[in-house]
């Protein structure tokens, strides 16, 4: 049979009458649907929609349809529309604009984008429907609408590369954007990803990302990672100081979420800096995973704290923050100086029972970790639900390595791990624990009182102070930081090495009547110039173990110079620091027999000098 393709369009149909999925251009910037002035981002979309002819865009197909844009001039092209309502998947792809970019950088952004879509007020810009899952968006500027992104019933949707909320010139913050992402009743979307193309920048006046769930139940699975969330598109603060996002960088009120933000792969984690607040878990959110995220600095490392909490773990259970696999530690600085309010860095209510594990938590204005009150108090076999902190009692350095002493009291016969962190002063607050530096840890258990001791040894030498947490292993729960122990410096035992060569002008004079001394039963009135002793030196006071043999020569010379030449004999066979063959920890005890003995010597040379004269 003979096959007949007809181009309509854009759109492609087969003989068979099976539509394949249609491509749309967008040549206008207008918000109509007409002939003759060529399509618009409504009639593309509604085309896409119905599968029919919508103006001057041909009918649509059954599937994934994309919309392109190659509208005339080099310039940004702006797009005011009214709400666009999405019931089928597509691929809206700002890109393929001419003279737009992706980003390549790992750090800030050189994206350069050229479509804008403005949206109405307190209105939504895409609106994303049911029948519309498996959709992507890219390469978009979308700002000004009360919502940019709406997905409602909407799930397996890819958001990537995109500027939302920021306006066009990717520093100031219009205050009619409202919210980024509003995920509701949806899961399973990418939001961003781990290659600098897929960052979206997500700023808006009041949330970030939104998710949360009403009738369907199905807000789960999404995944947030290696965007930008609070900042200007360069990763760094916005106009005027201006602060972004005041209910949440990131707020998930949906229970049994599954939501993964950030990452141990390399590229996944967030920047989210420079908002009123950070993450925030409400409405028993469950089982989120928050990893590898930098909170508080800018993209260049400076701080962009964010004004209250940087982290609100504060209901639902089997939340983490941060971990035990390389990249999964998230860094928090700067957070919580809210002006007349100081707030913790992570917040997390009594009996939520977070994980909270290998994190740099530092310079925040309360402390590092809050269980709904500061300083939740310790209680006998830990039986208010919340996980005790460790006491510590000592932290030592010898330079080399940290050595942490301490107690721990909590749930009998349970098992801990037991974290132990530097920072480089304590917090203010009473109590003041943070920790920015993660030094390791230790796997204790209690006895059946509920009690242990605890010490760690060999952790990474740095100056400052010490805390630590203590992590329930059955349950989950992690405590608040200890009480800062201030790191002081131990002396080592002091081994003194010598491998001396003496060498002396000496002129004695001294009454003498002696003429002969015995010096370890030698008799050395008349001994030669050139002397050798070997002697075990054990007598009057062992100056060394008797397995330590010691064999001592001096060459002697009288004159105008007095040399004498000590070295030590065979290398200690008990262990320790050894230098030329002394062993060094009878190096002094050798180095002031060798003085006694040139001295004694001296004397006795002199004494029989004089007696010859006389």
């Amino acid at each position: 049979m003979r096959s007949l393709t007809v181009s309509l369009g854009l759109l492609i149909v087969s003989a068979s009458g099976v539509a394949r999925a249609t491509t749309y251009t967008v040549t206008n910037t207008l918000d109509t649907i007409g002939t003759g002035d060529g399509v618009s981002l409504r009639e593309a979309i509604t085309a896409a929609n119905t599968n029919l002819v919508s103006g001057d865009a041909a009918a649509g197909s059954v599937g994934l349809d994309t919309i392109n844009f190659n509208i005339s001039g080099s310039g940004l092209h702006t797009i005011t529309v009214g709400e666009l309502d999405i019931s089928e998947p597509v691929l809206i792809d700002g890109y393929t604009q001419n003279g737009s970019s992706a980003n390549t950088l790992a750090v800030g952004s050189n994206a350069v984008l050229k479509i804008e879509i403005v949206g109405s007020g307190s209105g939504t810009a895409l609106q994303f429907n049911a029948g519309s899952g498996g959709s992507t968006v890219r390469g978009l500027i979308l700002d000004k609408a009360g919502n940019q992104i709406w997905m409602s019933g909407s799930s397996g949707n890819t958001i990537t590369g995109n500027f939302l909320g920021v306006a066009s010139d990717g520093v100031t913050l219009p205050i009619a954007s409202n919210t980024c992402l509003r995920l509701e009743d949806s899961g399973s979307n990418q939001i961003g990803g781990t290659t600098p193309g897929a960052r979206n920048i997500i700023t808006c006046a009041v949330t970030g990302v939104w998710i949360y769930e009403n009738t369907l139940h199905v807000s789960s699975g999404n995944i947030i990672q290696g965007n930008y969330i609070g900042t200007n598109v360069a990763g760094l603060a916005l106009a005027a100081g201006a602060l972004a996002n005041n209910n949440g960088a990131i707020t998930i009120a949906a229970p049994g979420n599954n939501t993964l933000i950030g990452g141990t792969t390399a590229g996944a984690g967030n920047l989210i800096s420079g908002n009123i607040n950070g993450i925030s878990l409400q409405s028993s959110a469950s089982s989120v995973t928050i990893q590898g995220n930098i909170i508080g600095l800018d993209s260049a490392g400076n701080a962009l704290g964010n004004e209250y909490y940087a982290v609100n773990l504060s209901t639902g259970s089997n939340n983490i923050f941060g971990g035990t696999a390389a990249g999964a530690g998230n860094v928090l600085r700067n957070n919580g100086h809210g002006g007349a309010f100081t707030c913790p860095a992570v917040f997390t209510g009594a009996g939520a029972g977070a994980t909270i594990l290998g994190n740099s938590i530092d310079s925040s204005g309360g402390v590092g970790i809050d269980i709904g009150t500061v300083n939740y108090p310790n209680d006998h076999l830990d039986t208010d639900g919340s996980t005790n902190y460790p006491v510590l009692s000592s932290a030592t350095t010898d330079g080399s390595n940290i050595s942490v002493s301490g107690t721990f009291g909590a749930k009998a016969s349970q098992t801990y791990r037991v974290e132990f962190f530097a920072s480089p002063t304590c917090s203010a607050l009473a109590g003041g624990g943070e920790g920015r530096t993660f030094l390791g840890f230790a796997s204790v258990t209690t006895d059946s009182s509920g009690n242990t001791n605890l010490s760690a040894t060999g952790l990474p030498n740095t100056a400052g102070v010490v805390t630590s947490t203590a992590t329930d292993l059955t349950t989950g729960a992690t405590s608040e930081f200890s009480a800062c122990k201030a790191i002081t410096t131990v002396m080592p035992d002091m081994t003194v090495v010598a491998d001396m060569t003496v060498i002396a002008d000496m002129t004695v004079i001294a009454d003498m009547t002696s003429s002969s001394v015995d010096l370890f039963g030698a008799d050395l009135s008349g001994a030669p110039a050139d002397l050798g002793v070997s002697d075990d030196l054990s007598a009057n006071g062992d100056l060394g173990s008797t397995d330590h043999p010691r064999d001592l020569s001096a060459t002697l010379s009288d004159g105008s110079g007095s040399t004498a030449d000590l070295s030590g004999g065979t290398t200690s066979s008990g262990g320790g620091c050894s230098f030329a063959g002394v062993p060094t920890e009878s190096g002094l005890a050798l180095a002031l027999a060798a003085a006694l003995f040139l001295s004694l010597y001296l004397r006795q040379r002199a004494r029989t000098r004089r007696s010859a004269v006389e």
